[in-house]
C-alpha cells in the first residue's frame, strides 16, 4: 500500500524506501530531502561533580531512544488529489507501536538490506506543504533501538521484502511468565520468506521486543524470543509475514 491516493505519482531521484506498518511512505522513487533526514540517539546520562576534582564523571543510565525524521515529496496528477492527500494523510497513519522498515541499496543491480526498527511510535507529522500538485510531508518517529538488518541473499537488487508482494498479518496472545514461545497452527500454504514480529504492550506494561528464532519458520508457524519475561497475559504478538 502506498501513501497516496490513485493519482499519486512519485518524483525526484531514487532514495531509500521507507515503510511504516503497512504503508510505504517512500517507494524508492519519491524524493527524500537531503536536509530532512536525521537519525539521532540519546540516553540518560548522570553527571557527578566532586570538590576540587580536575574533571567531572559521567555515568550512562540507559533508557536509550532513537529519533528518526525525514521528508517525502510527491507530485500528483491533479491539484485536487494533492489537496486531499495533504488534508487526510495523517488520519491514515498508524500511531504505533509498529515496525519501521528502511530499505537500503538496490541501485545499479546491488543487493538490498532491510533495516527494521520495531516498537516504533509515530511522534508527529509536520503540516504538509504543497504548491499546486506537489506535496512535501515531514515525519518524525521515536523507537527504543535499531532492531536488526537483513542482508539480501541474492544479487540484482533482490532480497528483502518485495513491496509488490502481499503482506498479511496475524495477532496471537502471549502467555504469562515467558521469554519465548512457539507460534503454531498457522497452516500456511507455504513457508514465509520473512516474519516481522512486534509486541503489543498493555497499559503500564513492560517494554518487550520480539525476535524470530533462526531457522524456526515453517508452514505451521515459528518460535519467537522475547527480550523480557511477560508479567501478565495481556501482551499480544502482532506479526506480518510474506511468502
Amino acid at each position: 500500500m502506498l501513501a497516496g491516493p490513485e493519482g499519486w505519482q512519485p518524483s525526484g531521484p531514487r532514495m531509500m524506501k521507507i515503510k511504516w506498518a503497512d504503508i510505504w511512505l517512500s517507494d524508492g522513487t519519491v524524493f527524500l530531502a537531503q536536509n530532512g533526514w536525521n537519525l539521532n540517539g540519546n540516553q540518560i546520562v548522570q553527571e557527578q561533580s566532586f570538590v576540587r576534582a580536575t574533571e567531572k564523571l559521567f555515568f550512562a543510565r540507559k533508557n536509550r531512544l532513537i529519533r528518526l525524521s525525514f521528508e517525502v515529496n510527491a507530485v500528483f496528477s491533479t491539484i485536487v488529489d494533492a489537496e486531499v492527500f495533504a488534508a487526510t494523510h495523517y488520519s491514515h497513519l498508524e500511531d504505533g507501536p509498529a515496525t519501521l522498515l528502511l530499505r537500503c541499496g538496490g541501485v545499479n543491480e546491488e543487493d538490498t538490506v532491510d533495516v527494521l526498527i520495531q516498537n516504533a511510535v509515530l511522534e508527529g507529522v509536520r503540516e504538509p506543504q504543497y504548491r499546486g500538485a506537489s506535496v512535501t510531508v515531514g515525519y518524525q518517529f521515536v523507537a527504543p533501538k535499531i532492531t536488526s538488518a537483513h542482508v539480501s541473499e541474492s544479487g540484482g537488487g533482490g532480497g528483502g521484502i518485495d513491496e509488490e508482494a502481499e503482506m498479511a498479518s496475524r495477532t496471537v496472545a502471549i502467555p504469562n511468565g515467558v521469554d519465548g514461545f512457539p507460534v503454531t497452527g498457522m497452516a500456511w500454504p507455504a513457508v514465509p520468506v520473512r516474519v516481522l514480529p512486534h509486541v503489543v504492550v498493555p497499559a503500564d506494561g513492560l517494554l518487550i521486543h520480539a525476535h524470530v528464532k533462526k531457522n524456526s519458520v515453517t508452514d505451521d508457524g515459528f518460535y519467537v524470543y522475547l527480550s523480557g519475561v511477560t508479567d501478565s497475559a495481556d501482551y499480544l504478538l502482532d506479526f506480518q509475514y510474506v511468502f
